[in-house]
């Protein structure tokens, strides 16, 4: 017990902290969407003060050379939001368009209003304006040949999805509903447009755009809040991936190995430093160095002990014939994830070697002596006095060392960047890559969001199967 509060109380706590930081997350947004009400209505800066909030209507004109080229149009705008929609099926299965991928932003532009022109400079943070519906396109049709460019010169933008694919089997039910079928939609604001930007008065006296929008405050509002709510569109589209088995499979694959070594390797040596041997004292300090190093240093000396040129491990193996030409460990397959494991264990296996090593310290010498006494052998004072007094902290070390492990990023990510062909791709590699590769944040939080639930799953019947508390309280 932590404070008074067991293990399930402390998980309701941590639940509820998340929920805290959901809430204040939200409650931002918010609060800035409230500016288009909040900010005062002014046909000029004079005399406004740096910082406020105003909100000006006028006509949109060039400030300089610079315009944005719509994708589906190609037209010249100011101000622009482009999206792509997809038809898919919602949670309470009524079909519904999904926005897949959208754009916003802005070049700065000039305000004309009936008393003065004011600089707006760049980005506006949100356009909401009339909305163009180029084009629609169902998944067997190609859509216009610019639409059909930008979708390849896109990453961001899946090329497929499992309703654009439409599985085997489903295809009937699928084209009644119309599943899979994509719009492609621009919001622009050209030369000549009446606009109302929002936004704070900067210090060379033009105005920092939160909104460019077209519509009242109250209206502007309201689409603002109109957000597209894609239900568990993102949770199904990440785990029907091909690869969600693989990446699950590597995850919990490090996390055991990696925990089952680095606590039998703990013990090892724990057991062997209590022993009061010669230079126990100076193992005990050595194994604290790994854990204190930073990293990307662990990483560097394991990169060059694996190296098939000039590493040691590899002049090892081939001096003593066990292989005949080297390995390339981090850039072999099936040899890139016992590599990148090797590497935790290293650094990581100190954790369980102290927390063994302090608990088989508090065990009381008698019991051995009277062990001994009565005729048992060493095995059996291991088996029935040294195991039953470790269960507790071995319980603990395969929890807290299992959860850190599964969520580990920073080992894989600098030893191999997830490779080769995923060989290493781990859900934590996985969401990095959705997140800041395929800018797919929706699939990134909601594969993060399933590492979460995992991970309590496990905790939970951690919790009730073991009964560490128990343990601790004993």
């Amino acid at each position: 017990m932590v404070f008074g509060l067991t293990g399930t109380d402390l998980f309701g706590v941590g639940m509820l902290l998340a929920g805290a930081v959901v809430l204040l997350a939200s409650g931002r947004y918010v609060w800035r969407a409230s500016a288009v009400v909040r900010a005062s209505t002014v046909g000029s800066l004079a005399g406004i003060d740096h910082g406020s909030f105003v909100r000006l209507s006028g006509t949109a004109e060039p400030g300089s050379d610079d315009t944005l080229t719509a994708p589906f149009t190609g037209r010249e705008s100011l101000a622009l939001r482009y999206t792509v929609e997809e038809r898919r099926l919602s949670p309470y299965l009524l079909p519904w368009f999904v926005t897949i991928h959208e754009r916003a932003g802005s070049v700065p532009f000039r305000l004309r209003t009936p008393e003065s022109v004011v600089d707006v400079s760049e980005p506006a943070r949100t356009v909401t304006l009339a909305t163009d519906r180029v084009a629609t396109a169902g998944p067997d049709e190609a859509p216009p040949e610019r639409v059909e460019r930008f979708e390849r010169r896109t990453d961001a933008l899946p090329s497929t999805t499992l309703w654009h694919a439409r599985p085997f089997g489903f295809r009937p039910v699928m084209d009644v509903l119309s599943l899979g079928t994509r719009r492609y939609s621009e919001q622009r604001t050209t030369p000549g447009d009446d606009v109302t930007v929002v936004g704070r008065v900067t210090d060379a006296g033009g105005v920092d755009p939160l909104v460019v929008s077209d519509r009242s405050p109250a209206g502007t509002l309201r689409r603002m809040a109109g957000t597209s709510f894609v239900g568990l569109a993102n949770y199904l589209e990440v785990l029907t991936a091909a690869e969600f088995p693989l990446f699950l499979w590597n995850s919990v694959l490090y996390a055991v190995s990696t925990t089952v070594f680095s606590l039998l390797i703990g013990l090892a040596l724990a057991l062997v430093v209590n022993q009061q041997i010669r230079g126990g004292s100076v193992l005990r300090t050595m194994m604290i160095f790994p854990y204190l190093l930073p990293t990307l240093v662990v990483i560097f000396i394991w990169q060059f002990l694996f190296d098939p040129n000039i590493g040691v491990i590899n002049q090892w193996l081939i001096e003593y014939g066990l292989v005949e030409d080297p390995i390339a460990f981090f850039s072999t397959i099936q040899w890139a994830m016992p590599a990148v494991a090797i590497t935790s264990v290293w650094k990581f296996g100190s954790f369980a070697f102290f927390i063994l090593l302090a608990r088989l310290q508090a065990i009381d010498p008698n019991l051995y002596e009277r062990a001994r006494v009565e005729g048992a052998s060493t095995w059996q004072a291991f088996r029935d006095i040294t195991i039953p007094h470790l269960r507790g902290a071995i319980l603990i070390i395969l929890l807290v060392r299992g959860i850190w492990m599964f969520n580990k990023f920073d080992i894989i990510f600098l030893a191999t960047r997830g490779g080769p062909l995923d060989a290493t791709t781990t859900l934590p590699i996985r969401v990095y890559e959705l997140a800041f590769n395929e800018v797919n944040f929706g699939g990134a939080t909601a594969l993060a969001g399933i590492m979460f639930f995992l991970l309590a799953g496990v905790a939970v019947v951690y919790f009730k199967v073991f009964e560490p508390e128990k343990e601790v309280a004993n």
